[in-house]
């Protein structure tokens, strides 16, 4: 009893003014739970993370030590914006730019515009490039896929290629694999 007096005592004289052994108290173990509440995650190692099985999207072409590696959407605004910019640092830099199509499920015709865009990579791949410049420069002005048809057939006809009159797109098939495909004639 005598060591809980002095140590009731010797509280109080270390805070003076309205302090009491029970606001003290109430201190002491909020500061006792937030230390024990949640670990930080530094202390059990790295966050999981997702394995790469097949990095080759990720290198550079052969001969570069560094490219501007590029997924995109052809419908998507940041995308766009960004194509701009990317163009000119290629240019600028020398550093070359590696484009791969990552069409969004809730885009509606960003799908059909990296197929468009693979057949013009068929022809050659500069012209595939022109394509989804094209398509970024034009964006705004495409909504439908009826839209999208248009302008590829325009782009077509003003570089001089032959686009098949069909769209070149799965029938139906949403995204799984599909066997009713139009593919072009030659």
């Amino acid at each position: 009893m005598l060591r809980f007096l002095s140590l009731r005592l010797s509280a109080r004289r270390d805070f003076p003014g309205p302090v009491s052994t029970l606001a003290l108290v109430a201190i002491l173990a909020l500061v006792a739970a937030a230390s024990l509440a949640v670990p930080a995650h530094a202390q059990f190692g790295a966050p999981p993370t997702t394995q790469v099985h097949d990095a080759s999207a990720l290198k550079p072409p052969p001969g570069a030590r560094v490219a501007i590696i590029e997924f995109e959407d052809l419908e998507c605004p940041d995308c766009a914006n960004a194509n701009p910019l990317l163009k000119e640092a290629a240019a600028k830099y020398n550093i070359p730019w590696v484009r791969h199509d990552f069409p969004l499920p809730q885009h509606n015709w960003s799908f059909q515009a990296a197929v468009n865009a693979r057949f013009f990579d068929t022809k050659s791949k500069t012209l595939g490039n022109d394509y989804r410049d094209a398509v970024f420069a034009n964006q705004v002005s495409i909504e439908t896929l009826d839209e999208l048809q248009q302008f590829t057939q325009r782009f077509a006809s003003a570089t001089e290629s032959r686009f098949p009159s069909r769209s070149i797109r799965r029938a139906n098939c949403g995204r799984r694999p599909c066997r009713k495909t139009t593919r072009p004639r030659r």
